[in-house]
């Protein structure tokens, strides 16, 4: 059964649909979900809870197209681990992937010990920084630097204005300029 028809037919009720749904987006949530966690069984969790409400709100979905449809298993998907990281605290820097490897310039390797403990500090202190921020801000700004995407695709997926956008990027920048500044003993 192609993915349109099951969306259809999973609006109508059709459970066998519903599970076409799950098995084709199913890796791609997941995915997700563990983007922002880092961890296996909470981004199974959100998973879970994310078709949960999906299955529950489907009959209300307005569907236009497939890429709708994905933009709004995402939302939700987002939303959930939103609320995953608020009630469990879970996030942990240690979890989160070196920024040295997120970070599109090329690696400079230092050949002195020193060096390379300057670099191991700096990145803790980048991690405790953006420790700092909220779940929110720190999905706004993996959005935003990491993954790329513009202001009106934050919006949509998070379901908020873009002009929102702008200002909690705005803040969690300024915030982390502050923090950093503070830590590594900069004026």
């Amino acid at each position: 059964m192609d993915q349109e028809k099951a969306i259809l037919l999973a609006k109508e009720g059709h459970e066998s649909a519903f599970r076409q749904i799950f098995h084709d987006y199913g890796k791609k949530i997941y995915t997700l979900a563990y983007r922002y966690t880092r961890s296996r069984e909470d981004a199974e969790d959100i998973m879970q809870e994310t078709f949960i409400r999906a299955f529950r709100n489907i009959k209300k979905l307005n569907y236009e197209n497939r890429a709708a449809f994905a933009g709004w298993l995402n939302r939700i998907c987002i939303n959930c681990t939103l609320s995953h990281l608020r009630k469990n605290n879970t996030w942990k820097p240690s979890r989160m992937k070196s920024i040295s490897d997120m970070n599109p310039e090329p690696r400079v390797h230092s050949t002195s010990p020193a060096g390379y403990t300057e670099k191991q500090n700096r990145l803790e202190f980048i991690k405790e920084a953006i420790g700092k921020l909220s779940p929110r801000q720190r999905i706004m700004l993996d959005m935003r630097f990491f993954q790329g995407m513009k202001m009106h695709e934050i919006a949509e997926q998070l379901c908020c204005s873009e002009s929102n956008v702008k200002t909690q990027i705005h803040r969690s920048m300024g915030r982390l300029r502050k923090h950093l500044h503070v830590i590594m003993g900069e004026s």
